[in-house]
Formats: structure tokens, sequence, C-alpha cells
């Protein structure tokens, strides 16, 4: 088993977003899968590696889906540092609003932090 290079999987990412977009990690890692092993049988790459690779890309936009679950202290999606961006209510009360990555697209709003769902695509 071995582990193909970085360049090697932001390459093959680019041209797989190219005919469409992804609708979960799992597809994604997938595809690239099937692309490495084309081109070595020992090649393999986990959803997770495909994932931060993917969301460290600029041209490459990632929609993430999350649920209710405890507020991270990196992003779950990059693994970069976060920031909370607080309002206030009604009662004048500091509220925590959303937390957003400083590297990549992660946004995480009322309570959802936990990513349970995420798609890829490239904006024309």
């Amino acid at each position: 088993m071995y582990f193909p290079k970085q360049d090697v999987v932001e390459f093959l990412i680019k041209e797989i977003l190219k005919e469409g977009g992804v609708h979960s990690q799992e597809e994604l890692a997938e595809i690239l899968n099937k692309k490495l092993k084309s081109v070595d049988k020992d090649y393999t790459i986990s959803g997770r590696r495909a994932r931060k690779i993917a969301a460290l890309m600029p041209e490459v936009k990632i929609s993430v889906h999350t649920r209710h679950g405890e507020k991270p202290k990196r992003c779950p999606v990059c693994g970069g540092e976060v920031y909370e961006v607080y309002m206030k209510n009604l009662k004048g009360e500091k509220i925590l609003f959303e937390i957003k990555c400083k590297t990549c697209s992660y946004v995480g709003k009322d309570g959802k932090w936990i990513p349970k769902r995420y798609e890829f695509w490239i904006e024309e």
C-alpha cells in the first residue's frame, strides 16, 4: 500500500470535479481510489486525507452539512484554526452565532458544529 503525493491527488481532484460535483467524502475517496489504482494498484487514499487536501485547494469549494454536537476546538474540515462570531440577542445578551475557519470555507451555526456530509465542486 502506497500513499500518492499531494500534487498527484490535487491534480486528480481537479479532474474529477471538472466532470461534476461530488456529493460526499466517501464518494470522492472512492473515485480517487479507482483513478489511483489505474495508475498503480498499490496506491490508496482515505476519505479524510482527500477531504483535507481538497479543503486547502483554493479552486475547490466545499459545502458542509452539519448537525448538533460539541463545539470543535479546531476546524473539523481541514484542521485549521477557528474563530467565534458573537451577536447580541434582543435582551442584549452576547450569544455565539457561528464558528468559522480561517483556512477553509467551514462555517458552523446555531449549535450545529459537527459535519455530517460534504459536497465538493469547482466554481467556474
